[in-house]
């Protein structure tokens, strides 16, 4: 709650509320708050009225088993003005500018560490962490870090709001005022050299006065791969070179060898290396090269590496090969027969092979459904052999796990915590050959297999309104949905189990075409987690949005996204820290 003029106990308007109970009542109490009528809480101090504001809150319900749980509260405010101005001509335009931000903060109580990371993370000006203690004090005292009032029965914990106005001037002057007075002082600074920040009394000063050397401390910690301007083309990409020229009269670009030794140097350090460059760059012989060189490297006698492209890229793979890699031949492979006889060509010849496989293909196989049943004596779904009731963990407040009877939502899609049953270990999903759901069941594309009579369960999973008409026009289906489904084992589901430890390479082209929520997108992260080295190749990386790089990053750098804190899925999360989010 943030108090109010009459009192802080007595009233006060309301910022965030977490509330649970039966799933009807929960509904009910979200659109009263939503339609911003006045309540009032009863506490062992007296009654306190809080006032909502009308249709600011966001909204997530969770819950099964006939309980539910809401969580509403404000996000990010903005306050703008609207200013008249006039051009040249002496025409009158209008400018928006914004006057104020509000964010709100949840920390451990006392815990000003968590604060100040919150205030850095939201803010534009340079924080430091030893000016947390100044920083702190002065924005409270000023009251750009306003302490909101926290009711609750069951936890303890901080809560804050912050205020910053236009250009963050508030934030600024503190900041300011603490250096010109020396309350806080840049880190590093020459002690003996008393007269440095003699004339520093602004961020603009500070960055007129040591601008240079900031950029060349920039320089100096990120060093190229390779720069063409001090280093020479190592022996193997003009090795390579040469043969191009051999076999079609003409030598790479000095760009285009740069290029292809940059990303070798990056492939040598056991990371994927990305090309991006126009339509017409070269970029299949900058790729191939750049692997070829790496390889040669290795001083290993030949080499198995796959190829992924889109299906009318395949016979143009397949002769540039010719044309760029000395001593290897290359193979279009449609399914699994056809790749175990190229790879038998490879153990029993002397020279790399790339077998080229089209993205259409990779992930051409049968569906997985869930094959659970729905008992209603049993209020729950059972193992198709033990018949046992089947159980989903829950997570409650205080970080304990308990199991309660699974819904449907627990089998939205397949993972290891519904993969088997925790009585027999017998696998809980079976392969969709005939192309007939179980009856109840339906399958959406993009968000996964729903149980139709808990379709009002799976409310707080959509994000998108074209998923929620769907689920309403399959509500009113009386009969088996059929889906189509090839009755063939997926290509990378193979390559992924039974070739690990024997792919050197994977060459992904047009990469941005893997970047979605996919099956195509899949079947590339699984090849690329079965490969030890990775190229990258596309004219589009990104598509204009953050979320657009999301999964992308997701199979070529999955250890760095979890470092960064990013769960899979949460493109959300992802786009809040990289992008721009409208609301």
């Amino acid at each position: 709650l943030l108090p109010s003029d009459q009192g802080a106990h007595t009233r006060g308007n309301l910022i965030a509320i977490h509330f649970g109970g039966e799933p009807s009542t929960v509904q009910a109490l979200c659109t009263l708050i939503a339609s911003g009528m006045p309540l009032q809480l009863t506490t062992p101090e007296g009654n306190v009225e809080f006032t909502p504001r009308k249709a600011q809150y966001q909204k997530t319900i969770t819950g099964s088993n006939g309980y539910a749980e809401a969580i509403l509260s404000l996000g990010q405010e903005e306050k703008k003005e609207r200013e008249e101005k006039k051009n040249v001509q002496g025409e009158s335009y209008f400018v928006t500018r914004i006057k104020e931000r509000r964010f709100y903060f949840y920390t451990p109580a006392g815990d000003d560490t968590r604060l100040f990371q919150l205030l850095d993370q939201h803010s534009h000006m340079p924080l430091l962490l030893g000016f947390q203690e100044y920083i702190l004090t002065e924005a409270r005292r000023c009251g750009a870090l306003t302490p909101l009032t926290v009711l609750s029965s069951t936890e303890t914990f901080d809560a804050w709001q912050l205020k910053l106005n236009e250009n963050e001037q508030n934030l600024r002057a503190i900041l300011e005022t603490g250096l010109h007075e020396r309350k806080i002082t840049i880190p590093g600074a020459d002690p003996h050299a008393s007269d440095a920040f003699e004339k520093v009394g602004t961020i603009s000063q500070y960055l007129a006065k040591f601008g240079v050397t900031v950029a060349e401390r920039i320089k100096e910690r990120y060093q190229p791969l390779f720069d063409p301007s001090r280093e020479a083309f190592s022996r193997e990409i003009n090795q390579i070179n040469d043969y191009i020229f051999r076999n079609t009269g003409y030598r790479l670009y000095d760009a285009q060898m740069a290029a292809a030794e940059t990303a070798s140097r990056k492939i040598d350090q056991q990371r994927p290396a990305i090309v991006v460059g126009d339509c017409g760059t070269g970029k299949t012989k900058i790729g191939m090269a750049a692997l070829a060189a790496s390889q040669m490297r290795e001083r290993q006698e030949k080499h198995f590496n796959i190829v992924m492209c889109p299906s009318h890229l395949c016979r143009k793979w397949v002769r540039e090969n010719g044309e760029t890699i000395p001593n290897s031949q290359a193979a279009i492979v449609h399914n699994i027969s056809e790749f175990r006889a190229v790879y038998q060509d490879y153990l029993s010849g002397d020279k790399t092979v790339y077998a080229v496989l089209s993205k259409e293909h990779a992930r051409n196989g049968y569906y997985r459904y869930p094959a659970v049943r729905w008992i209603h004596s049993k209020k729950g779904f059972v193992c198709p052999d033990c018949g046992e009731v089947i159980e989903m963990p829950l997570v409650d407040e205080g970080g304990s796990t308990y199991f309660v009877h699974a819904d449907g939502t627990f089998f939205l899609r397949e993972n290891s915590k519904n993969h088997i049953c925790r009585h027999c270990r017998s696998p809980l999903w079976a392969p969709l050959c005939d192309g007939a759901l179980p009856r109840g069941w339906a399958k959406i594309g993009g968000f996964g297999y729903v149980y139709l009579p808990h379709r009002v369960l799976y409310t707080p999973f959509i994000k998108s309104s074209a998923i929620h008409k769907k689920l309403e026009q399959l509500a009113d289906y009386d009969f088996p949905q059929r889906v189509v489904s090839p009755r063939r084992y997926p290509l990378s589901t193979y390559i992924r189990k039974k070739m690990r430890g024997r792919i050197d390479a994977l060459i992904a082209d047009e990469l941005h075409q893997y970047n979605n929520d996919s099956g195509q997108g899949d079947a590339m992260g699984e090849i690329a987690h079965t490969a030890r080295k990775v190229i990258g190749m596309t004219a589009t990386l990104i598509n204009g949005y953050a979320t657009g790089i999301f999964y992308l990053l997701y199979r070529l750098f999955p250890r760095y996204m979890q470092l960064d804190q990013k769960a899979y899925g949460d493109t959300k999360a992802f786009a809040s820290d990289y992008g721009v989010i409208e609301t």
